[in-house]
C-alpha cells in the first residue's frame, strides 16, 4: 500500500505539489484565526495533607510526615 502510494507521488509530482500548496495555505489560514483562550498551568501541584501526630511540634510534623508524602504524590 505504502509501495503503491509512493509510486502514484512520484509519477504525478504535478498534482502532490499543488495539493501539498494546498494544504500548507490553508494550514497557514488556520493558525491565523484559530484563537487561545487559556494558558497553560505551570504552576506546581497543590497537595494538601492534614496529618495529626499528638504532643510533637508543627515542623517536625511536616519533616516528618506531610513531607514525605507531599513528594511522593
Amino acid at each position: 500500500m505504502i509501495k503503491k502510494l509512493i509510486d502514484y507521488c512520484i509519477e504525478n509530482q504535478f498534482i502532490v505539489l499543488i495539493f501539498m500548496l494546498f494544504l500548507g495555505f490553508f494550514g497557514i489560514i488556520a493558525v491565523h484565526n484559530i484563537r487561545l483562550n487559556a494558558l497553560p498551568d505551570i504552576a506546581p501541584t497543590e497537595v494538601i495533607i492534614k496529618t495529626d501526630w499528638s504532643g510533637e511540634p508543627p515542623n517536625l510534623v511536616n519533616l516528618r510526615v506531610t513531607y514525605p508524602i507531599e513528594s511522593y504524590l
